[in-house]
């Protein structure tokens, strides 16, 4: 059978048993997958040691496939390899090698040696299709590797720290979990599903208070993100009262319940949103600037409110203010990216109105950076330094997508799609400033929205070797 090779190599300033055993965690996986391809894992038996199975499903536009892979040529701290044994290709074998250059650094090689269905014609129609998909998908894959080594390296840990991340189904909770797994941390996710309960979850029901706060006990940090969607539909009336029984009510009750703890966590991390702010039109606002008029800055504040009980009791308490997440599996990114894809993307109503934003590797990587970092307490800003209009950010997402984006969307249609959420999110002009943030130390992943874009969307830098 004639196959095809594709090999992509960088160098990591990390040693060859750091990055083997990044990629032996639970998350890595997950970690690697790019946004614009995604892949679920079905299950998965045993380890990546010969012998250990995991069976995942892509998506690729309206098409999904499943893969049966099995783990082989296993080498410690070296090597490891999958092959497919069910699946779309006729052929495909992944290499992952961590070759050292000396104590401190590695070259990272993914060799992939795959054939077409349909044999000579299939590759030559197909192979080359692939290899530009996996030139992509590989650039990504290092880009994030070297980014969330850089940023573990950051922080010496006295041993495994064990952490209580509650929305671990949503973007943020998703992305953290995986990255504080394969970081080296314990994380336990707090569920309100009981049939999914397991070594690795909590039960909750914070509706009618239900939890056993003995399994609280024994945690060094607790990370609170569960909550409504704010942004997903109209504000009718019942939608406000979810949005206000989840983020502020369900607060309330995790608050208290750790506030009576034996050994309650060092610190209580607490989702929150710039929409503290309001509409602030052209001004700066920081965090210690007042909160702003409508139904979401009045939300934010009873919800920052509501760890009270916390710091009543000593606890170090961190209010995350995030501005709006970019990735194209969540949140705005994700409901633009098809009508900017046909060509019909433009700005919205005037296009002045600022957006604070922060990619998603920015939030989870400032959410690890503020909960270790012990001076950090109350309000902070998750956001940028470089705060965007409307108007900037359509322009370069056409630029990005290769796309026109002479459209306009006039701010009535807006009103009269969605009402007052329309109106306090999409037209609101939210200018903030992360200063807080960068003083406390953390450094910016990605400063400036294009370099953002062009991760999230495969158009980042290759750094091959």
């Amino acid at each position: 059978m004639k196959t095809i090779t594709y090999v992509k190599r960088s160098q990591l300033n990390h040693s060859a048993t750091t990055v083997f055993n990044w990629h032996c965690r639970e998350g890595a996986f997950e970690r690697l997958t790019p946004p614009w391809q995604p892949a679920e894992t079905i299950e998965k038996l045993g380890s990546i040691e010969d012998n250990g199975t995991i069976t995942i499903k892509t998506k690729l536009g309206p098409l999904s496939s499943k893969w049966f892979l099995k783990h082989i040529d296993f080498i410690q701290d070296r090597q490891f390899a999958d092959i497919l044994i069910k699946g779309p290709f006729a052929y495909w074998k992944h290499i992952h090698k961590m070759e050292p250059q000396d104590e401190e650094t590695c070259i990272l090689e993914d060799e992939i040696e795959f054939s077409m269905r349909g044999g000579i014609v299939g590759n030559i129609l197909g192979g080359p299709i692939v290899k530009n998909l996996l030139q992509k998908m590989f650039t990504y894959r290092h880009n994030v590797l070297r980014s969330d080594l850089l940023s573990h390296s950051r922080y010496q840990s006295d041993g495994i720290t064990k952490i209580l991340i509650s929305g671990s189904t949503g973007l943020i909770g998703q992305a953290l979990s995986s990255y504080l797994s394969t970081g080296g941390h314990q994380v336990v996710r707090l569920v309100r599903t009981s049939d999914l309960e397991d070594e690795g979850t909590i039960f909750w029901d914070p509706l009618n208070h239900i939890i056993d706060i003995e399994s609280l006990e024994g945690f060094d940090y607790v990370i609170h993100l569960a909550g409504e969607n704010v942004g997903e539909s109209r504000w009718t009336k019942k939608k406000k009262g979810r949005i206000s029984d989840s983020r502020i009510n369900g607060t309330k009750f995790l608050t208290e319940s750790l506030s009576h703890l034996k050994c309650p966590p060092k610190a209580l991390l607490c989702a929150s949103a710039t929409g503290y702010y309001g509409d602030a039109g052209n001004d700066l606002v920081n965090e210690q600037s007042p909160n702003g008029a409508g139904f979401l800055a009045q939300v934010v504040e009873n919800w920052e409110q509501s760890t009270r009980s916390a710091t009543d009791q000593g606890m170090r308490v961190v209010n995350l203010r995030f501005g709006v997440v970019i990735n194209p599996m969540g949140g705005a990114l994700k409901k633009l990216l098809m009508p900017f894809k046909l060509g019909f993307g433009g700005k919205i109503g005037h296009g002045k109105q600022y957006m604070s934003w922060i990619s998603l590797d920015d939030a989870i990587c400032a959410i690890h950076h503020v909960m270790l970092n012990s001076t950090v307490e109350g309000p902070i800003n998750i956001a940028s330094p470089n705060t965007v209009t409307n108007e900037e950010f359509t322009r370069q997402l056409g630029a990005t997508l290769n796309r026109p984006t002479v459209a306009t969307i006039p701010a009535f249609i807006i009103k009269i799609m969605f009402g007052q959420m329309g109106k306090e999110t999409i037209l609101a002009s939210t200018r903030v400033d992360s200063t807080k943030l960068s003083q406390s130390g953390y450094t910016h992943i990605f400063s400036h929205i294009e370099e953002a874009l062009n991760h999230y969307l495969g158009k980042s830098k290759d750094y091959e070797i």
